[in-house]
């Protein structure tokens, strides 16, 4: 997504701007608190603008995507698991990416009001803590057969960077590189070329 792309671009420049503005003020004492707090201002107003954005495109494409991993994911085991990729956010907490109804403009009030509560603290290490470039997927794991409500399942589900087996990471590592190929070839008009080295 070119849109995306441009999104991220934009996140960087801003992220690079204000962790300036932060460092100089931090560092260099270049402008004075009043000062300072209205140029992070300005800045925060762009910053929870465009975060919206990208988070609102992560969880459209992981509502999508997931339709493909879990295909791929259950074609490679026999047994009944499941596997689930959610969205983490230091906003929103864990994501469970089955039925969320976010709209940008919710994600950019709550942004907003996370990004503002994150000031202080800001301040005092000169670094942004705030935005969706902290944000991450966690990957989890389902073992039980018994319950049939799937954000239930997800929830109960276990992350696989803590708990699984060598075997479970690879399994859900060729799951979400089958549905990568899936993914893209229904994009596309040509299909991707997959290569897999010594699974």
């Amino acid at each position: 997504s070119r849109l995306y792309l441009d999104h991220l671009k934009n996140l960087m420049k801003i992220l690079k701007q204000k962790n300036s503005l932060l460092r100089n003020y931090t560092v260099f004492k270049k402008y004075s608190y009043t000062e300072l707090k209205n140029l992070m201002s300005a800045y925060n107003e762009k910053l929870t603008e465009v975060s919206a954005q990208i988070i609102f495109k992560r969880l459209n494409f992981l509502k999508e995507f997931r339709e493909y991993f879990e295909r791929n994911f259950s074609f490679l085991l026999f047994q009944n698991h499941n596997g689930y990729i959610n969205y983490s956010s230091d906003m929103f907490g864990e994501i469970y990416t089955g039925h969320e109804s976010f709209h940008p403009e919710f994600i950019k009030e709550k942004a907003g009001i996370f990004t503002d509560s994150k000031f202080e603290e800001e301040v005092r290490r000169g670094l942004t803590l705030a935005g969706p470039q902290r944000d991450d997927y966690i990957f989890r794991l389902n073992k039980k057969e018994d319950n049939t409500d799937e954000e239930v399942k997800a929830k109960d589900a276990f992350e696989i960077k803590y708990f699984a087996s060598q075997g479970e990471h690879k399994t859900f590592l060729v799951a979400l590189k089958l549905s990568e190929f899936d993914y893209l070839k229904d994009k596309k008009t040509t299909n991707p070329v997959l290569l897999l080295d010594d699974v």
